[in-house]
């Protein structure tokens, strides 16, 4: 039962980043990438079984917004950094279990 709080954190904090990506005067992608990461990370940590789909659920928003708006599929670049964040996290939640 604790990983549905987690995923629905996980779709505001995804909604949220591609909210700030979209504004028009936003120009700085480190910032974004950046708050994938520790975004992704902190909700892995929470839910290392299904990294997976932290990594899906935050970083999802973005690369759709970039399809449906623009037609650019160079969003998908984001679940790069998505999946390496959740998967950070999952891996420190093992290791302070160890």
């Amino acid at each position: 039962m604790k990983r549905i709080p987690i995923i629905l954190l996980a779709v505001t904090t995804g909604l949220a980043i591609a909210f700030i990506d979209s504004q028009p005067g936003w120009d700085d992608t480190g910032i974004t990438a950046g708050l994938l990461v520790l975004s992704s990370m902190i909700l892995g940590f929470f839910l290392p079984k299904q990294p997976w789909l932290v990594a899906l659920v935050v970083g999802l928003w973005i690369p759709l917004a970039a399809v449906f708006f623009t037609y650019n599929y160079g969003g998908l670049v984001v679940f790069i950094f998505s999946f390496a964040g959740s998967y950070i996290g999952a891996f420190l939640h093992h290791l302070k279990k160890s």
